[in-house]
């Protein structure tokens, strides 16, 4: 077991520290195993990585932190492949997938994402920003942005096949799904699609996303303490009232002081020093 804390970290940061793919058909970074043996305390950390075209990264455990993954492509699934791991502090932007999960594709048993950006991401099939696929009961996506992202068939921002995932403090918002593939009901599901398994979302708003049919969330979801107009006004302290963006159009998407969502949530144990975000402290 390869557990000796590698680390790979820029210097300069993302912005000025780029690793892209070449020439050839190639993951840009393997955090899986070494001659065999799992790697399991691997950190990468501050890069921006672009261009890869079997995805970029395949995780099956560690770290990915502070990093930016721009215009990666894959034949099956987009910017990240991962089985493990948690990735935090991210930007997903212009990535793409010809099957699931255009910036993030997460299978069993599944990992955390927290603190990222998905935006303009696509997919021809599920889940523009991210997709769980047959995950279990602690894989999550945490304090994200999904903003902006596209599907050919289901699941505009998050996909959820056959999983059990929490999603917790996200907002989802300004998905588009195109809803062409019947085979898999429901359709649409601009926002969220739930195929089957096991969704359990706190603390999220859905909203403004598009489809035919189940424009923000479609399937069934176990939702606590948040926002959309697909779910009940006042069961399990949810609310269907217009969130009230700074300014939607122009992808500002932080609450104006007169939102009905502001200190409506509920204190879950992660956020203890745990910050929004804005870089504020999710606990006043």
């Amino acid at each position: 077991n390869h557990d000796n804390g590698t680390v790979l970290r820029s210097v300069n940061g993302a912005s000025n520290t780029i690793v892209r793919r070449s020439a050839g058909s190639y993951l840009i970074f393997n955090i899986n195993q070494y001659n065999g043996v799992p790697v399991t305390n691997c950190i990468i950390d501050g890069f921006t990585i672009r261009e890869g075209n079997v995805s970029a990264v395949y995780m099956a455990k560690g770290a990915i932190r502070n990093c930016m993954f721009i215009a990666n492509s894959g034949g099956t699934y987009g910017a990240i492949n991962m089985v493990g791991g948690s990735v935090s502090n991210c930007i997903f932007a212009g990535n793409s997938a010809t099957a699931d999960g255009g910036g993030i594709h997460m299978k069993a048993p599944g990992g955390l994402v927290a603190n990222c950006v998905f935006t303009n991401n696509t997919v021809g099939r599920w889940g523009g920003g991210i997709e769980f696929e047959n995950t279990t009961a602690g894989a999550a996506i945490r304090n994200c942005l999904i903003a902006r992202n596209r599907s050919v068939s289901q699941g505009g921002g998050i996909s959820v096949f056959g999983a059990a995932c929490r999603i917790e403090n996200c907002t989802v918002v300004s998905n588009v799904s195109a809803n062409s593939d019947g085979g898999y009901p429901p359709l649409g599901g601009g926002g969220i699609w739930i195929s089957t398994g096991n969704a359990y979302m706190t603390n999220t708003i859905v909203w403004s996303n598009s489809a035919t049919v189940g424009t923000n969330i479609s399937g069934t979801i176990s939702a606590w303490y948040s926002c959309s107009p697909d779910l009940a006004d006042g069961v399990n302290s949810n609310i269907t009232a217009d969130p009230r963006f700074v300014n939607a159009p122009e992808a500002d998407y932080r609450l104006q002081k007169s939102s009905p969502c502001i200190n409506r949530g509920t204190n879950l144990p992660w956020m203890t020093g745990a910050m929004d975000m804005g870089g504020n402290p999710r606990i006043l």
